[in-house]
């Protein structure tokens, strides 16, 4: 006898690029960076609907059989969502968020940063907390097996400090807070050493800065470039592992980087990850293990204001 599956009803609020144009650009079938193809690809689990003020986003939603299109959250507060997706303009997620929340659904997963100001962020994570509605934000990372397998191998290799060396584009919401994210996740709780604004951009900075705690020292370098570009270095005492613009891992033991020539690191052997094509296809798996067990690698509101409090500190320090 077949097994009854629950299935959760979903709404995707914002049709742009996370929300759902972003697999449309991309040159393979096989790519999941969008919300709204994550969750139709789930299908026994998920109803997907989409919320666009714009009626082409809408009507291009449904001709790509995500599910039904509306204009506005009022058009489906009657639905009884069960999760919510948040993917508009940051400037608009606090008044979004507050309605979602009147809602009481069971799950809010909202795009970075939650809140450009902080206090905003603090808010908005209490006001979930106290109400019982889940709060988690798309630091996407966080849901990829290779970096969970990565998290074990900092974990037996803390005998000796490592050095990480980062270099973005695209400023620091954007960009380097997916990093930081990160390496919280790694290493736990980062601290400030110093920090430099080095140029302005529309709703955000460029900045070199540096962090560090008892197990790494993590230096950011920002690129004066016009597109997306990072590149991550961990130096651990026998082996190194980057991960490049393009969601590669690889690790390389001691001899030299074939590339950057760094540190004596050659001719070694080499991991690559296959999954960084598909990052928002582990988000929702592992959203499905936090639905039916309470579990799951995502980032909650409470973990997001560690790296937001850092950006603050950062941008107030430079």
């Amino acid at each position: 006898m077949a097994l009854y599956m629950k299935k959760y009803k979903v709404a995707v609020i914002g049709l742009g690029m996370v929300g759902m144009t972003y697999d449309n650009f991309s040159l393979s079938q096989m790519t999941v960076f969008s919300h709204s193809k994550a969750f139709s690809m789930r299908s026994d689990i998920y109803d997907v609907y989409g919320v666009d003020g714009n009626s082409d986003a809408t009507a291009f939603f449904e001709k790509k059989g995500y599910g039904r299109g509306f204009l506005s959250i009022d058009d489906i507060s009657a639905l009884g969502i069960d999760i919510y997706v948040l993917a508009v303009q940051t400037s608009l997620h606090y008044e979004l968020a507050l309605q979602i929340l009147d809602l009481h659904p069971k799950v809010l997963l909202i795009e970075k940063p939650i809140s450009y100001k902080l206090e905003d962020s603090r808010n908005l994570v209490l006001n979930f907390e106290r109400t019982g509605v889940s709060l988690f934000v798309n630091y996407f990372r966080r849901s990829l097996p290779e970096i969970n397998n990565l998290k074990k191998i900092v974990k037996v290799n803390r005998e000796k400090k490592c050095s990480c060396y980062i270099f973005y584009s695209g400023g620091v919401f954007n960009i380097a807070s997916h990093f930081i994210d990160l390496l919280i996740y790694l290493f736990g709780e980062l601290f400030l050493e110093k920090s430099t604004i080095k140029k302005r951009l529309d709703s955000d900075f460029s900045v070199e800065f540096n962090l560090s705690n008892e197990f790494v020292d993590v230096s950011f370098t920002p690129l004066d470039v016009n597109y997306k570009l990072f590149n991550v270095e961990i130096f651990f005492d026998n082996f190194m592992v980057t991960i490049d613009t393009f969601g590669s891992l690889k690790i390389f033991d001691k001899g030299s980087h074939p590339i950057l020539n760094i540190g004596g690191y050659l001719n070694t052997s080499e991991v690559s990850s296959p999954n960084t094509c598909v990052p928002q296809k582990y988000v929702v798996d592992n959203l499905h293990q936090y639905l039916m067990y309470g579990t799951g690698n995502l980032c909650s509101g409470r973990e997001a204001l560690k790296t937001e409090d850092l950006i603050s500190q950062i941008l107030r320090g430079a």
